[in-house]
């Protein structure tokens, strides 16, 4: 497109008349497909200025190219000047674009009321075949057709109006006697958006009884209706059928497709028989495929499995995701498996890709407590007979660190302004439960009272994305003009007691029942050390709030709510 219309791109000039109308059209259509609606624009004005009159295929053309690009407004313009500047009837090349790219569905049923209205006014055979005079195009058939209706459930589903989507399916189905695949297709998609897996069931069946044959955009589609409320069991009958059907190739992309839906219900066995299906057919997997699989090893507890896929995947020149990667770690660590953690912690820092802060702590310790370092020019711990040292004769000083004790000390940079030690027997779930309302609410009032500081909240996750002892969130992160403080649990364990009573006395307490343990010993108020100063603007600002957070966690411990004061 370049090439044909230097002038136009990028001079003055307009479009050249030895060109002639059939170059003009054959520009537009190659905007069309490159949805190009400026140059689709420019071209037919300049066609225009140089007496090469544009035809009814011309306004489609530009009309398809503005629609395409989602310039629906442009698009109806276009329409209204060929109708009535140009004096050209529009037909279903320039209606069928602007219904599929309608904004709203009463918007797209309004042109196909258009389009209806637009056969009554015209002669019977003007409706049949294009009319030409002089060799120009004036007006083109108008009816609603199969792409018609076929627009209007793209419409209807791009905007999530699934009745009107059917509505329109029926139309169609009341108009010929056997809607086409692309129809079908339409009408998978919109159960696909809305997540309708039941509809996109019943669609498949349809098509079943009426000797329809789906394709694989009906199959992926009818299985990614699964996913919102993660129908597993529907997603692996789905992907079922698609493998018995002989005229469809199943593409490792549907595997991936039921493998997140049997993720997000949890179905960690049915992930596997997926692979194990995949590896049947002799497909290779895709990155995500490979990266759902490493979790769900993760979740049964098979780190081995998952550290042979990890490999595989290696091998393939392929790269995990950072949530596969999080969960493979501590799954290693938590199976004490140091060496296989250490292996994965130096590919993925390779990668750009970072672990969560218990493996840069376990890790760390391990690397400086290790006789022998794995990585050379290592520095040895205080204290340590490392036969590896940094001496004259040796280049590796402690500037040349592994990446990964760099990366560590990179990832840990704050200071703890205070901590307050939270007994075991209170429920952090609970705790933190209250802390993120409370501070909620807290910088909402703080904000009309502290003119000039900008204040925020926000939830501080759980490392992994998941959940730990039932704990989805560790805290918040508290934004104080340009300071940003970290409010968060630490990962410290402490032991606790299933029962407390108290003694006759009424003073001491008893300890009864099994030991365990609670994640979280401190409630830790943490500055990153790389972040700004404290302004003179802040420091009043926060004190305040951490004034006021000490004695509302002073209240949670004696009282057991936040909101103690009120």
């Amino acid at each position: 497109l370049a090439v044909a219309t230097p002038d136009v791109r990028d001079g003055d000039a307009p479009w050249p008349a030895r060109y002639g109308r059939t170059a003009l059209n054959q520009v537009l259509a190659a905007s069309v497909r490159l949805r190009e609606w400026e140059i689709a624009l420019r071209v037919l004005a300049r066609g225009r200025e140089r007496s090469v009159d544009p035809d009814a295929i011309s306004y489609s053309s530009a009309i398809a190219a503005c629609a395409r690009a989602g310039q629906f407004e442009k698009a109806k313009e276009t329409l209204t000047e060929m109708r009535d500047v140009a004096g050209l009837t529009p037909g279903n090349n320039a209606y069928n674009p602007l219904i599929y790219a309608a904004p709203s569905v009463a918007e797209a049923e309004a042109l196909l009321e258009e389009m209806r209205n637009e056969v009554e006014a015209r002669p019977a055979e003007l409706n049949e075949k294009a009319r030409v005079i002089h060799g120009k195009v004036v007006s083109e058939p108008v009816a609603p057709d199969v792409v018609s209706y076929v627009s209007l459930i793209s419409a209807a589903g791009r905007l999530e109006d699934l009745p009107a989507a059917t509505s329109a399916f029926e139309r169609l189905e009341a108009t010929v006697r056997a809607p086409p695949l692309h129809a079908y297709n339409a009408m998978a998609t919109a159960h696909m958006r809305l997540g309708d897996w039941a509809g996109a069931m019943r669609l498949l069946n349809k098509m079943e009884l009426r000797n329809a044959a789906p394709d694989i955009r009906t199959y992926t589609a009818a299985c990614h209706a699964c996913l919102p409320d993660r129908q597993w069991e529907m997603a692996i009958d789905i992907l079922r059928r698609a493998q018995e059907d002989s005229r469809v190739e199943v593409p490792p992309e549907m595997y991936h497709c039921a493998l997140k839906v049997s993720s997000a219900a949890g179905q960690w066995h049915s992930c596997l028989s997926v692979y194990d299906s995949l590896r049947d057919h002799d497909l290779a997997p895709t990155p995500g495929i490979y990266s759902d699989l490493i979790l769900a090893s993760c979740r049964l507890g098979d780190v081995k499995r998952g550290m042979r896929l990890l490999r595989s995947m290696e091998r393939a020149g392929k790269a995990p995701n950072q949530r596969a990667v999080t969960q493979l770690l501590l799954q290693l660590l938590d199976q004490k498996l140091l060496d296989d953690a250490v292996e994965v912690m130096e590919a993925a820092l390779k990668r750009n890709q970072t672990g969560p802060r218990q493996a840069y702590r376990v890790l760390l310790g391990k690397y400086y407590d290790e006789t022998r370092p794995r990585w050379s020019g290592a520095p040895p711990r205080t204290g340590s007979t490392s036969s590896s040292s940094a001496t004259a004769d040796n280049p590796a000083t402690a500037a040349e660190a592994p990446p990964l004790a760099n990366e560590a000390r990179a990832f840990g940079q704050y200071s703890v302004v205070t901590q307050i030690d939270v007994p075991a027997y209170i429920s952090r779930v609970d705790f933190i439960s209250q802390l993120l309302r409370w501070a909620a609410l807290e910088v909402d009032n703080m904000k009309h009272s502290v003119g000039g500081v900008a204040l925020g909240v926000k939830p501080v996750k759980e490392e992994g994305g998941g959940e730990k002892e039932g704990m989805e969130y560790r805290g918040f992160e508290l934004t104080v003009g340009e300071t940003v403080l970290d409010c968060v649990f630490d990962h410290a364990e402490v032991g606790t007691i299933s029962t407390i009573s108290t003694n006759v006395d009424g003073l001491t307490r008893r300890k009864d029942g099994k030991i365990g343990k609670v994640v979280g010993k401190s409630f830790e108020i943490r500055r990153r050390v790389d972040g700004p100063a404290i302004s003179d603007a802040t420091r009043p600002v926060l004190k305040r709030f951490l004034k006021s957070l000490s004695l509302s966690i002073t209240n949670y411990i004696a009282f057991g709510s936040f909101f103690a004061d009120h």
